[in-house]
């Protein structure tokens, strides 16, 4: 059973629209909303692969900032 509580409107429509439209929907969207796509990785793999590759090219700058922010000084 698919569990869709915690997912928003936003990126429901995102993976419902990449499901039946293959579309590339991820370049307006920030790092974080992509990241949150991520967590989904169980419930669709391609989408999650997807993502990754596209988080890591697009929003390297947004990825380096998060991680600079959560390490230890």
């Amino acid at each position: 059973m698919l569990n869709f509580k915690k997912i928003t409107s936003q990126q429901f429509g995102v993976i419902v629209k990449y499901i039946y439209g293959g579309i590339d929907l991820l370049e307006n969207n920030d790092g974080s909303f992509i990241f949150e796509l991520i967590v989904y990785e169980f419930l669709f793999k391609e989408l999650a692969k997807y993502s990754e590759t596209h988080l890591i090219e697009s929003k390297t700058h947004w990825l380096t900032t998060i991680y600079q922010k959560k390490l230890p000084k």
